[in-house]
């Protein structure tokens, strides 16, 4: 594959994922003083915190919340560190798909917290003794509100866009625009290489002697090579290399086999070393 000439702004897009809830949970001065008092340790030496209320929808909320997180980081590049990030262009009909699959599942498990939260807050009464306080609690009325779910589509900018009248100051602003996205696309293929580093280098480290090892060290490998073309945001052809190697070298690969294998064991450990000293060789090229 050839490097693509094509701006940023053709074949990537900036998305910002937000989350909210209702946590459920609380900083409790009062039972930090009792529990310093009753151990004879400073109060700062630890802090309470408790759970207001005990909720099967509104833990299942927060794991979903979890996940759709971790896919966020997964299917996207970093941009900034407000959590704005680079969605390749080619992957964005599978990330919304998914999205939406998680954003289902969120506003399935709000729905059924907040019907449950008037019974969930009077099991808490009962549960919670002396450390409930009712003005924890906000109103049922307002419950549903502390929940969403959304996934906000923002355009990269382009310095040739920027057309507001500000004098000779405008050339000036159009370079820091080139230059801050070129310092972004940057970041987002160093990100490309730490990834591959990572995980290449946990099997490296894994495949050595007789240490355990799960299957996952593998599958994330190839998980990995097969996303690599689709956030290959500068069509880097070293990226498309190193994509179809990690598949020829660890895609058939099982981890029983592995395992009864010492002298495959060993070849395939070397093949993984070799591999972190390639990525090395690139990271530094950003240093």
């Amino acid at each position: 594959m050839v490097a693509s000439t094509a701006p940023l702004n053709e074949r990537a897009m900036l998305v910002h994922l937000l989350i909210r809830q209702w946590t459920g949970q609380k900083f409790d001065k009062k039972a930090t003083e009792v529990v310093a008092t009753h151990t004879g340790a400073k109060e700062a030496a630890g802090r309470y915190y408790k759970k207001l209320i005990r909720s099967t929808p509104l833990h299942a909320y927060s794991l979903n919340a979890d996940r759709a997180r971790f896919l966020n980081y997964k299917l996207t590049l970093p941009w900034l560190d407000g959590g704005t990030r680079i969605l390749p262009s080619s992957m964005y009909l599978d990330y919304m798909k998914r999205m939406r699959e998680h954003r289902e599942l969120a506003q399935q498990h709000a729905a059924e917290f907040v019907a449950d939260y008037p019974e969930a807050r009077r099991r808490a009464r009962e549960e919670l003794g002396d450390l409930y306080q009712s003005k924890q609690y906000p109103d049922p009325r307002t419950m549903e509100d502390r929940f969403s779910f959304d996934v906000n589509i923002l355009p990269i900018p382009a310095a040739s866009d920027f057309r507001v009248e500000v004098g000779k100051d405008a050339d000036t602003i159009r370079k820091g625009i080139k230059s801050h996205v070129d310092q972004m696309a940057a970041s987002a293929m160093e990100d490309i290489w730490t990834r591959v580093f990572n995980a290449v280098a946990k099997l490296a480290e894994r495949l050595e002697g007789d240490k355990v090892f799960k299957a996952t060290t593998i599958t994330n490998v190839v998980e990995l090579a097969d996303l690599l073309p689709k956030l290959n945001i500068t069509g880097d052809p070293k990226v498309e290399e190193m994509s179809k190697t990690l598949k020829e070298r660890f895609g058939k690969l099982e981890a029983g086999t592995l395992r009864a294998d010492e002298k495959l064991r060993a070849q395939t450990q070397q093949v993984a070393a070799d591999i972190v000293k390639k990525t090395e060789d690139f990271l530094k090229a950003f240093q």
